[in-house]
């Protein structure tokens, strides 16, 4: 056996004994790893019963925190994703704390001196050897360059990537097992660790980190109430991050001293943070805990870990919007039709029971005081039903919602009488200002009308594809000659009102080409013709809506 079959012998058989150790014999039975135990013969037939004195989630949390390393950072990646485990685990979860020993200044000083091929004092005038934080994964020095700037120099632990490389070979190994045994419909258990190895391979590579921390400095240099950090690209690699030192204490010191300091101030500023994340950019801090925020002595707060961090396009912002809408109106159905929009419906999903659920998360709610309101706990349970009635959701969505609860979380640590929805709402509303604005500019009008135009474009070869399939005698269709007669009727109107709609679709699009010509004949701002064509399209619009509106007044009295 080489040394590396002898080191996942040894590793798993360490899992194991954690597993037992914690109450999890049952799992150990039942996914058939008795052999990796030293005299597992000799082991008590209870040690393999199912224990129900202590929850599952707690217990499995318990085993992370004893094995530490990848099995850790695990725990804290389930933490934020309600979508891969249910909202009992993901509370849980959020108790792993990544506080290891720090390794040796020797290692430290070894790996900057490998990465960036220069003597440590070459590179910085001064270098503290005492780390002022350690984690899993790495440890902050304090230096300061060569020009006086002070610094923080993050480093990775030695062998650290192969350690995790080892952890998650052997995690497969394990969760293999466990997807014969706990798969269910849609759902696999390997899933979770196919999303924990695309995580691991950014935290191991401080690049992405750097390039988060670049995207952001950009976005909120100009801002009043948030600080970022800035990077010192030339001193960075894969394994080293340096970064600007900023004046300040951690949020999470704060709080545990009793310490007094501007507390609401503090709040507003980081709500505000996170909305101007959520509205204005296109990238946003996943992970708003004490931990990550740093109070700096002019009342700013600064972003610390940006390891963790989402990405929002228009579309998903906008029908991110529309959901946060609903559930302030309470609109179960308007709920139900934005996470339908957004995520993926599976074949077994059971719509009905997530209307449902739906219909009690927001029962719970309704009547309570709008200041009692926690709208982004909602939003984190509703996630939660998608995840019980089978509707996946954008990976970048789930992001955001943990991230507005851990954000409103902290506030309400700092105030408890802290309000996020009277903040939220005037964004939510200036963010659908915005919204219609566009979408009447005469550029979207053009992008919606010729989109129309291909749509329409598309519809006859839809409809020969299904007489192919009648005419191939794969389609069978029992209706009556009453039917048929109504079928007719219905074809008609609805080729009649299609060859309306192709027209109103061209005078738009006319319209919105004439735009573009300059001319004096104006009308509101607008070209002669280019009015003309608007209006017609307006009249015929305004024409066809009538006619609709009429026909079903008509069924309904029927």
């Amino acid at each position: 056996m080489n040394n590396k079959h002898w080191s996942d012998a040894k590793r798993v058989k360490e899992v194991v004994s954690a597993l037992m150790t914690e109450g999890l014999g049952y799992f150990v039975d039942r996914l058939k790893l008795r052999w990796h135990l030293p005299l597992y013969k000799n082991l008590q037939f209870y040690e393999f019963k199912e224990k129900d004195h202590i929850p599952l989630q707690v217990r499995i949390r318990r085993s992370m925190e004893r094995l530490g390393g990848a099995y850790l950072k695990l725990g804290q990646l389930l933490s934020l994703r309600p979508d891969l485990v249910p909202l009992e685990y993901c509370k849980e979860f959020e108790k792993l704390q990544d506080q290891v020993p720090p390794f040796a200044f020797a290692k430290a000083k070894e790996t900057i001196e490998q990465e960036m091929g220069k003597n440590i004092y070459e590179l910085f005038k001064h270098f503290e050897e005492k780390p002022v934080g350690s984690a899993s994964i790495g440890q902050v020095h304090r230096a300061t360059l060569k020009d006086g700037t002070n610094v923080v120099v993050k480093v990775q632990r030695p062998r650290i990537q192969e350690i995790f490389h080892e952890d998650i070979d052997i995690l497969y190994y394990l969760f293999r097992k466990l997807d014969k045994y706990y798969r269910y419909e849609n759902f696999s258990p390997l899933i979770i660790l196919k999303e924990f190895e695309k995580y691991t391979e950014r935290e191991l590579d401080y690049r992405f980190e750097r390039h988060n921390i670049e995207v952001f400095e950009g976005n909120f240099r100009n801002s009043k109430f948030i600080k970022i950090p800035h990077v010192y690209g030339s001193y960075s690699t894969s394994r080293i991050l340096t970064m600007e030192y900023i004046e300040g204490q951690k949020l999470s010191e704060l709080l545990a001293s009793k310490k007094k300091f501007p507390k609401e101030k503090i709040a507003k500023n980081l709500v505000e943070t996170a909305l101007s994340q959520v509205f204005e950019t296109d990238i946003f801090h996943a992970d708003l805990h004490p931990g990550n925020i740093l109070v700096l002595p002019d009342g700013k707060i600064g972003l610390l870990d940006f390891g963790i961090v989402g990405s929002l396009d228009e579309e998903l912002r906008s029908k991110g919007i529309d959901l946060f809408v609903a559930i302030l109106e309470k609109d179960v159905q308007g709920v139900l039709t934005a996470l339908t929009r957004m995520g993926e419906v599976h074949e077994d999903a059971n719509l009905e029971a997530l209307k449902s659920d739906i219909h009690d998360i927001i029962l719970h709610w309704h009547g309570a005081k709008l200041s009692e309101v926690r709208v982004t706990h909602m939003l984190h349970q509703l996630f939660d039903a998608c995840l019980k009635q089978h509707v996946a959701l954008p990976t970048d969505l789930i992001l955001l919602g943990k991230a507005l609860v851990t954000a409103e979380g902290t506030c309400m640590k700092l105030d408890p009488s802290f309000n996020f929805v009277e903040i939220a709402q005037p964004r939510v509303h200036e963010f659908l200002q915005k919204k219609l604005r566009r979408s009447l500019h005469p550029k979207h009008l053009l992008n919606d009308a010729l989109l129309f135009k291909d749509t329409i474009k598309e519809v006859p070869q839809e409809m020969l594809d299904v007489l192919d399939t009648i005419k191939r005698g794969k389609l069978q269709v029992d209706i009556s000659k009453d039917e048929v007669s109504h079928l007719t009727q219905e074809l008609d109107r609805s080729s009649n009102r299609m060859a309306f709609s192709m027209i109103i679709a061209s005078l738009i699009v006319g319209g919105a080409l004439l735009t573009q010509v300059q001319t004096e004949q104006l009308i509101f701002n607008i070209p002669y013709f280019a009015f003309i064509c608007f209006s017609a399209a307006a009249f015929l619009g305004i024409f066809l809506m009538i006619s609709i509106f009429h026909e079903g007044k008509w069924r309904r009295s029927r």
